[in-house]
């Protein structure tokens, strides 16, 4: 999480990674020291429901892309190293 919050101020702001680092954990440190736990794990919950609304319009959007569910099947089988198997778990 430091390292994205870091990436992110270093492209936004031009400042060097390594500085954009510390800054990034300087932050999380007090957001976590003023919120305890309780803030971590709210955190890491809207992380998780944020990352599940992203996963469905990617889906939708691949299956069109490859031509619905038909199209993956039959590009599945087209590979050879994974041809009928490729579609059982």
């Amino acid at each position: 999480m430091v390292l994205g919050i870091g990436l992110i101020i270093h492209r936004l702001l031009g400042w060097p990674v390594g500085a954009s680092i510390v800054i990034a954990a300087a932050i999380v440190l007090v957001y976590i020291t003023l919120g305890g736990l309780t803030s971590a794990i709210y955190n890491e919950v809207l992380q998780f429901f944020i990352i599940c609304a992203a996963l469905v319009p990617v889906t939708i959007v691949g299956l069109s892309s490859v031509g619905g569910w038909s199209g993956l099947e039959h590009r599945i089988q087209g590979v050879e190293a994974l041809s009928n198997t490729g579609l059982h778990a």
